[in-house]
C-alpha cells in the first residue's frame, strides 16, 4: 500500500518526530525514578526501561490488569459478535448444523466440543459462513488465527449481476486452556475469557468480516488478500469496540449478579494500557526502521561499499543498528548491543515489519472519524462496509481508505491516543 520504501521511510519520520515529545515525557519519568531509587542522575539505558515502568506501574496500581473473567463468559462474548453484526451491517449471525464431515470428532463420535458454524445472512440471503474452532484439545492448532477456507468471487465472472459465491471461513482459538493435570472444558459454556482473549476474539472477527464481506468479481482479489501493509486494519479496528464500555454493556454482564463492568475499572484499564504507550510506540518505529535499513537501500549501499568478496559478512550489522537508533532518539544505544539478532520478525517478510504501525494507524483514524462518537452507528458500519470490506483489493488501498474516510489518512487520531486524549471529544476508545 505505502507504495515504495520512500514513502515508508517518511512514514516512519513523521511518526517518530511527532512521537518524540510524549516518549521524551515519559522516559523524564522513568529517570526520576531511577534517580530516587538510585541516587544520581544517571539517564535511563535498554535494560533499565521493563523494570522502572513495573515500578511506576506499581505505584499507580496499574501493574495487574482487572479479572474481568466474571464478566466475560465466552457465550456472552459470541453474543457480542452478534449484535454487532446486526447493528453495523444489519447481518444476522446463527448457529447452523455442521455437515458430514465438518466436524471433529470426540469421544464416542461425537463433535469435538467448542466446534460451531455460525451464517451470516442479510435480509434471508446466506452471505457466508463462520466456522469456530473455540476450545484447546490434545494436537491442535496453537494460537488464534484466521483461515480462508473458500473466497468469495462471482460465479461467472463475465455476468455482472450473476450468482455470488459464497465465502467461508474458520476462526482457531484455544480458550480455556487447561493447567497442567486438569480437564480440558467440556463446552464453551464453562470458559470465562480475559479480557485480552476478549479482544482477540474480536480482532480475529475483524479478519473474519474482511472475508465474509468483501464483494469482488476473482477470487484472488478478496477478503484478505489485501496489500501486506492494509490486511491488519479491519481486525485492529474490531479491537476498539470491546474497549468501549457502550458495547461491553451490551453483552459483558457479571456471571452470578448480572452486573455490568464498573466504569471505573474500564478506566483503570485504559490508563495502563496507555501508560507509557509513547515509550513502546518508539521502540516499534525503531524495530520497523531498522528492518527497513537491513533489507533496503541503506544495506546495499554498505555491501558495495564493502565490495562482494565476502558477501553479507562485510556488513556491519551493529553500526546500521546504532545509525538508526542515533536517527530516531539522539543516541546510538549501548556499544555493541546486538538485540536485532533476536527479534524472531526480521526474517522471513523482511522491510514488511512497518505493516503493524501502519494498520493502528488507520484503524484508530477509522474509529475516530466513524466510530468514537457512536460504536453502534450502522451508516458508519454501512460505510466501512461498502467503501472498504467490500472492495477487497479491487481498488487501491489509499483509495479506499480515502474514499471511507473523505479526507487523507492522518496520524491525529493514533497520537492522540497515546497523548491519552480522546480521538474525538466524546469518548475514548
Amino acid at each position: 500500500m505505502a507504495g515504495s520504501p520512500e514513502a515508508v521511510l517518511a512514514f516512519l519520520g513523521e511518526l517518530g518526530k511527532r512521537l518524540k515529545p510524549v516518549s521524551e515525557a515519559e522516559h523524564r519519568e522513568l529517570e526520576a525514578l531511577k534517580a530516587a531509587e538510585e541516587g544520581g542522575e544517571a539517564g535511563i539505558e535498554p535494560w533499565d526501561v521493563l523494570y522502572y515502568t513495573h515500578k511506576a506501574r506499581l505505584r499507580e496500581d496499574l501493574d495487574a490488569a482487572p479479572d474481568l473473567r466474571p464478566y466475560l463468559p465466552l457465550p456472552a462474548v459470541t453474543e457480542g459478535l452478534r449484535r454487532l453484526s446486526a447493528a453495523l451491517f444489519g447481518l444476522e449471525l446463527r448457529k447452523e448444523a455442521l455437515a458430514p464431515g465438518e466436524r471433529w470428532d470426540g469421544a464416542a463420535g461425537a463433535a469435538a466440543p467448542g466446534l460451531k458454524r455460525l451464517g451470516l445472512f442479510e435480509d434471508g440471503r446466506h452471505v457466508a459462513s463462520i466456522y469456530m474452532d473455540l476450545l484447546p484439545r490434545p494436537d491442535k492448532y496453537p494460537h488464534s488465527a484466521h483461515f480462508t477456507i473458500r473466497c468469495g468471487c462471482a460465479v461467472d465472472p463475465l455476468e455482472d449481476d450473476g450468482e455470488y459465491q459464497v465465502p467461508s471461513v474458520a476462526l482457531v482459538f484455544n480458550f480455556g486452556g487447561a493447567q497442567p493435570g486438569a480437564a480440558p472444558p467440556a463446552s464453551d459454556a464453562e470458559v470465562l475469557l480475559h479480557h485480552g482473549e476478549a479482544e482477540t476474539l474480536f480482532h480475529e472477527f475483524g479478519h473474519a468480516l474482511q472475508s465474509a464481506l468483501s464483494r469482488t468479481r476473482y477470487q484472488h482479489l478478496s477478503g484478505t488478500r489485501v496489500p501486506v501493509d492494509f490486511v491488519e486494519t479491519p481486525s485492529h479496528l474490531f479491537e476498539y469496540f470491546v474497549w468501549d464500555g457502550r458495547v461491553l454493556d451490551a453483552f459483558a454482564a457479571h456471571k452470578d449478579s448480572g452486573a455490568p463492568i464498573p466504569p471505573a475499572t474500564l478506566a483503570k484499564m485504559r490508563r495502563g494500557r496507555r501508560q507509557f504507550a509513547g515509550v513502546d510506540t518508539q521502540k516499534q518505529v525503531l524495530y520497523a526502521l531498522l528492518d527497513q535499513h537491513l533489507f533496503g537501500a541503506r544495506a546495499a549501499a554498505a555491501l558495495d561499499a564493502a565490495g562482494q568478496e565476502g558477501g553479507a559478512d562485510n556488513l556491519d550489522l551493529l553500526g546500521i543498528s546504532a545509525e538508526t537508533s542515533a536517527e530516531l532518539t539522539g543516541s546510538p544505544g549501548p556499544d555493541g548491543d546486538a538485540w536485532f539478532a533476536h527479534f524472531g520478525h526480521f526474517t522471513g517478510y523482511g522491510a514488511g515489519y512497518y505493516g503493524y504501525l501502519y494498520a493502528r494507524v488507520f484503524a484508530a483514524q477509522i474509529w475516530g472519524d466513524l466510530f468514537a462518537a457512536d460504536p453502534w452507528d450502522g451508516e458508519a458500519g454501512g460505510r466501512l462496509w461498502r467503501d472498504m470490506l467490500a472492495k477487497g483489493n479491487a481498488r487501491d488501498a489509499h483509495l479506499i481508505l480515502r474514499d471511507l474516510l473523505g479526507r487523507e489518512p492522518a496520524l491525529d487520531c493514533f497520537l492522540d491516543e497515546l497523548k491519552q486524549e480522546p480521538a474525538k471529544a466524546a469518548q475514548e476508545p
